[in-house]
């Protein structure tokens, strides 16, 4: 099955379970043969919860597999402040896709996700 690797998508999330944006960026290369046909896109978005033991806001970048059914089939972290990884892991692991395509056929393809957490107001 081929793979492709897609640019960062970034999903924004305040406190309140809003999604404040899910951008996915232009392919970086002109060249059809080398980019994807289309990216993968959600259908389906948990948003994490703030958690309870973190007392200011932080990020948590992952990276993700999604298979050409659009399941996430695999997470990593790869950067995070530190309260923020698990509960991004376990939100991003519900989230289904659109699954991307390249040539017109459904592709594994991997994308990045950086969640945003902003501290509640008290």
């Amino acid at each position: 099955m081929q793979q492709r690797v897609l640019p960062l998508l970034a999903v924004l999330a305040d406190t309140a379970g809003t999604v404040v944006a899910a951008i996915p960026p232009l392919p970086k290369s002109p060249d059809a043969n080398e980019a994807s046909s289309e990216v993968p896109y959600p259908k389906r978005i948990v948003v994490p919860s703030f958690p309870p033991q973190a007392r200011f806001g932080g990020v948590a970048l992952l990276e993700t597999e999604i298979d050409a059914t659009g399941k996430v089939v695999a997470t990593e972290v790869v950067r995070t402040s530190h309260a923020f990884d698990e509960l991004s892991e376990d939100a991003l692991r519900e989230w289904t896709f659109h699954a991307g395509a390249f040539g017109g056929a459904p592709v594994t393809t991997r994308a990045y996700f950086l969640f945003s957490f902003r501290a509640p107001l008290t």
